[in-house]
């Protein structure tokens, strides 16, 4: 049985206030349940310091810094024109924090106040900051507090673990059950649509080498064009996966997710958290012939955004017919939990 080690362990907690009051009660309670120091606005009293000054200062202090980022870019620092939240995140990457960063799912949340989301300006430089974090790490989307406590706790356990940190056996959930995963599987093969964003687990094998992925496809199943990857895969666990399923083929990822695509022997088997997608690729698989004067020109294949099909002789709309809207189920890659043999 493991045992909970006595350790000071400084977690520092960043994101905007009023916005996000239920997502970091949730995750507070999340981190005073493993006994964890807190750092955050919440703990940090009356000081002479002015706020950004008090927050680095915490920062400083802290060994892990969680980043929860809504649709408000937060107040900014006169001298910089940054957000304190972006002043915060630089502070632990500058001091070497290992970072865990949770973006909100802006499609799926509900109840969220328009008063909430910023506009104009700070929209602009919001985005700017969600791409530069999409960029440098494997982010998390949430939807609800309760989601987005579940991750956190999650992430923190196999953070603590590769550290040696030890948690209490009755404070640990336990790994998604094999039933369990198969179950969700077979709704998300029945409504992909309404099951979209779920996550699994699964021990995975990798087979042959990563291959690019087609702007049509990256639209389809929301990924960025010119930083994804594919690989096939064999799922080991839940038994029989990729069989049952043939959308557990294929494994797909992002921005630093294709390191872990590209780098990954053959040989080793792997635990990963892999998130549901699907969509619809539009794919164009029929031109009319061209005019006489290019007629030894043969039909092609071109992308929909590109080139539009119309009846050469009496330039009416795109012929629909010539449309395929193919959908798509994939998995694409969160994170690894650990490897195996």
């Amino acid at each position: 049985m493991t045992k909970n080690i006595k350790q000071y362990v400084p977690v520092f907690l960043s994101s905007t206030k009023e916005d996000l009051v239920p997502y970091r009660k949730a995750v507070i309670e999340i981190l005073d349940k493993m006994k964890v120091a807190i750092k955050g606005m919440e703990v940090f009293g009356a000081r002479t310091e002015k706020p950004l000054d008090a927050s680095l200062s915490e920062v400083s202090k802290s060994q892990y810094f969680i980043g929860i980022i809504g649709m408000r870019y937060g107040s900014l620092v006169e001298t910089t024109g940054k957000s304190i939240v972006q002043s915060e995140y630089e502070k632990a990457v500058e001091e070497s924090l290992r970072i865990l960063i949770y973006l909100i799912n802006e499609k799926k949340v509900s109840h969220y106040p328009p008063v909430f989301v910023d506009r104009d300006e700070n929209a602009k430089k919001l985005e700017e900051f969600k791409e530069k974090l999409r960029k440098n790490h494997t982010i998390e989307f949430f939807e609800s507090s309760k989601d987005l406590a579940t991750k956190v706790e999650r992430d923190l356990l196999r953070v603590f673990s590769e550290k040696g940190i030890e948690i209490e056996k009755d404070r640990l959930k336990p790994t998604i059950e094999s039933e369990k995963t198969i179950e969700l599987l077979r709704k998300f093969n029945l409504m992909p649509d309404r099951f979209k964003g779920s996550e699994i687990e699964l021990i995975i094998k990798f087979s042959g080498e990563p291959c690019s992925v087609t702007k049509e496809l990256c639209q389809a199943i929301d990924l960025k064009f010119g930083h994804s990857l594919s690989r096939t895969i064999r799922v080991i666990h839940p038994p029989a996966g990729s069989i049952k399923f043939d959308f557990l083929l294929q494994l797909y990822a992002e921005y630093d997710g294709c390191d872990f695509l590209y780098n990954t022997p053959d040989d080793k088997e792997v635990k990963i958290v892999a998130k549901l997608a699907f969509g619809q690729e539009r794919i164009i698989v029929y031109q009319p012939l061209p005019p006489p004067s290019i007629s030894s020109i043969s039909p092609r294949i071109f992308e929909p955004h590109r080139f539009i099909i119309k009846d050469f002789e009496t330039d009416d709309p795109p012929f629909e017919d010539y449309l395929i809207r193919s959908p798509v189920k994939a998995i694409i890659f969160v994170k690894a939990i650990s490897k195996g043999k």
